[in-house]
Formats: structure tokens, sequence, C-alpha cells
């Protein structure tokens, strides 16, 4: 079986390019012949190159025509798409057909439909353009604050959708949750379509006691929409540490806090956050807008961390109340805090979560369960393709 990935990498490394990177390491250690085609988006310099890119993301004949050749050169019995944007673009799935070589896409945001593709405005979630008009995108500016930015993903989205290009040009997509793949068939894709493949961990180099530093963890974007004002309201009366990896743009507002209990790590390399992953006692995920299963979690689990987390989004899926984490309303601060303190003081409540975690990982979320979930798409699309074209 031979697949070639395709993605986009972003400006700045985010849990999409490492769940990329984990997968192509699955598929090559299982022995499947995978390559990888990739772009950067800092390779995106200067005002004229990006004025070309935004010009030509409703459609880039140079991205087709270019891919067209590396189909011809590698011979793929599938190409696995991640992210088209910016550089890409949908024009890539015109080259697939005219080989007659099918796709799988994995959608890790909303972007097909929302122009910043997470479903949210103003840290809230958002469903104005989910199956309508793009016209709420343009009026609130939501891609980077500028209407001009936004003006070009919104023709992308207008022109793909009137000429149903993901129904009839994509063979198969993942979503990484049941809630991702609800909102995806809102939006208008094939309901039959849609595979359920969550994001996984490769498992911790050895598993021994949990021993606890007594400090909770956040990881992950320093955002509004990430709910890191209501986890910043939720500590301000309690006495327990709580360290905050990350970076991001409210990552000055976080400093700024005179709180004796909160650390500010800032980034850290993956190796390193596993490492602070491994002695914390409890995770926290506030998030206040759609996620569609943030990887720190499957890791979090893969390490017995228990995970509190916002009711919303897939998180209220993935977060099993009293089972493997405890469970807030987003954006509640008051039920933040309440939450946490419980957890900090009961100890046989976090060992049991702990366990539970734990289970959940060995059943879900480990290298096995995901590879024989994603070979399990891989043939069956290519079984149908082979069928269709015979």
């Amino acid at each position: 079986m031979r697949i070639l990935i395709v993605h986009h990498r972003y400006r700045i490394r985010g849990g999409e390019d490492e769940a990329v990177d984990r997968e192509l390491t699955l598929l090559r250690d299982a022995g499947v012949e995978v390559e990888l085609w990739e772009r950067e988006s800092k390779e995106i310099r200067g005002f004229q190159e990006k004025l070309r890119v935004a010009k030509d993301l409703p459609y880039s004949p140079e991205s087709r025509d270019a891919l067209a050749k590396k189909l011809e050169s590698f011979q793929p019995h599938l190409v696995h798409v991640h992210n088209f944007f910016p550089g890409f673009t949908p024009s890539i799935y015109d080259a697939c057909q005219a080989a007659q070589v099918p796709v799988v896409q994995t959608l890790h945001n909303y972007r097909i439909f929302c122009a910043n593709g997470l479903l949210a405005r103003s840290g809230k979630p958002c469903e104005l353009c989910l199956s309508g008009s793009t016209l709420p995108a343009l009026r609130y500016a939501c891609y980077q604050s500028s209407r001009l930015q936004t003006f070009a993903l919104t023709r992308m989205i207008r022109r793909h959708r009137a000429e149903n290009t993901w129904n009839q040009k994509v063979a198969a997509f993942i979503a990484l949750s049941k809630f991702s793949a609800g909102k995806l068939s809102e939006g208008g894709l094939t309901r039959e379509k849609i595979h359920v493949k969550p994001n996984f961990a490769f498992e911790p180099p050895e598993i021994a006691a949990r021993v606890s530093d007594q400090y909770a963890l956040f990881v992950g974007r320093l955002s509004e929409e990430k709910g890191i004002r209501t986890l910043l309201r939720a500590w301000e009366n309690i006495p327990y540490p709580l360290w905050i990896v990350g970076d991001g743009p409210l990552r000055s507002e976080v400093e700024a806090k005179k709180n004796k209990f909160i650390k500010v790590l800032g980034p850290l390399p993956q190796a390193s956050v596993s490492r602070v992953m491994g002695r914390a006692e409890f995770l926290v995920v506030p998030s206040e807008c759609y996620e569609n299963f943030p990887l720190v979690v499957a890791e979090a689990f893969s390490l017995e961390l228990p995970v509190v987390a916002s009711r919303i989004g897939a998180l209220a899926e993935i977060v099993r109340h009293e089972k493997n984490g405890l469970l807030f309303e987003a954006g509640n601060a008051e039920n933040l805090k309440s939450l946490a303190l419980k957890l900090a003081k009961d100890k046989a409540l976090t060992m049991r979560l702990s366990e539970g975690a734990r289970a959940d990982y060995v059943e879900r979320y480990t290298p096995k369960r995901n590879l024989d979930i994603l070979l399990g798409i891989y043939h069956s699309v290519i079984m149908a393709n082979k069928a269709r074209v015979l």
C-alpha cells in the first residue's frame, strides 16, 4: 500500500502539525510505504507572495499541476489530505480525480465552512456560516480581524460549496470525534462518508506508580477561545499551584497576573511537556470553543492524568464526568474553581479518575487502535475505487 500524505504546515507549530507527524510515524512503523508532500506557511514571504496566495486561494493551477507530477512519479493507491490551506488549495483534488486516485480528507478544523476554522467568534461558538451565507464572516472580519483576508477565504468557501467539491471529489472524511462529525454533516458533507478516528498518543516510555508534584496544569494556546481568562478568574482564590505551558496573544496578560500560585512556563518542546504532564495532579482544559480532539487530552490519559474540562464540543464526549475527569460549564469560573478544589483535596477521587483515564487510553487512544481504524478506512476507500474504476 502506497499512501501520499498532503499537508501545509502552519507558521507556528500546533496540534495539527503534531498529529500529522504522529500519523506518519504510525504508518511507517507499520510498514506502509508513505510519502509526505508538504509546504510551510513560513515560506510565504513578502506582500507580492501573500497577494498571490490570497488570489489563488479558491483554486491554484500551480498546485494542481505539481501534485499531478507527484502522483505520476509516486503512483500512490490513495492520497490523504490534512491541511490544504493556504498554499495547496482545493485544486489538488482535480489532480487526484484525473489520475483516478481516491482522496481521504482529515478535517482537523471547520475551515471548509468557516473562515477562521473554529466555528467561533469573540472566543465563543458561532455557527452563522456553517450551512448558509459567508456574509457574517465578512461582517465580523473573522480571519485575522481582516476583511480583506477574510474575503479571500470566503471566496474559496463559496466556490467549493457551490460546486459541491467536498462531496464529489473526496471519497472519505475523517472527523476526530462524533461531535465534529455531526457539525460537518450539518455543514453539508455526506454523513455516510464521515468516519470518526480520534487523535492518539504514543505509549509513555515507562508506566510506573504515578507520583505527583501537586500542581494543576494547562497546556495549549493562550487565547480567548481556549478559556484562559476563565482559568485566571477561577484561580484568583485557589491556594493550589497552577502551571501554564504555551504561548499566544494573551501571554502578556497571563504573565501580568500577580498570583503566587500561578507559574507561567511559556512554550516548551514536546518532550518537556510530557515530563511536566507526568508530574501534574490534573490537567485543565477550559476551552470555550468547539474543540475537535485536543492531542493534550489523549496524552494526559496515557499518563494517567485526569482532565478537568469544559462541557462543550467534543470535550463533553471525550472527558467522562467522574470517570476519567470532571466537566464544568464553559466560561463558569466558579464551577471550575469548585471542581479544581475538589480534586486538589480528594486524593481518593483523583486516584480513581487517574485509573479511568488510563483505562480509556488503553481502550481507545493507543497507536494500535488508531492504526486499525486508519487502515480500515484506507482499505475500504481503495477497494471502492478499484470497483469504480473497473
